[in-house]
Parts: structure tokens; C-alpha cells; sequence
């Protein structure tokens, strides 16, 4: 998954904490 500050849109199921986030 990503991290904030990361310049992109990321759906990571795999990763619990971030599933479902849109990380701009």
C-alpha cells in the first residue's frame, strides 16, 4: 500500500489499514 504524501490514487485491499483509502 502507500503512505500519505504519495501523488496518487491507491485502493489496496491487501493492506487493511489503507484498503479503501484514496491517498493524494
Amino acid at each position: 500500500a502507500v503512505a500519505p504524501g504519495h501523488n496518487i490514487l491507491w485502493i489496496d485491499r491487501a493492506d487493511p489499514f489503507w484498503a479503501g483509502f484514496q491517498v493524494i
